[in-house]
């Protein structure tokens, strides 16, 4: 997993699943797709941050 840090701010800006080492999906037996290490698996990127202030 890589931290993805705003370039500015250095605030965090959300994350990336690569992946580790050469694979396939399923298992070696199952014939799913290759994955090659460093693949980017999945993305998620934070868009806002609030502040709330709780109700009395």
């Amino acid at each position: 997993m890589r931290v993805l840090p705003d370039p500015e701010a250095f605030a965090h800006r959300g994350v990336r699943r690569v992946a580790g080492m050469d694979y396939r999906v399923g298992g070696k037996a199952s014939g799913g797709p290759f994955v090659a290490k460093g693949t980017p698996l999945a993305t998620a990127t934070r868009l806002a941050t609030v502040v709330v202030r709780p109700a009395t």
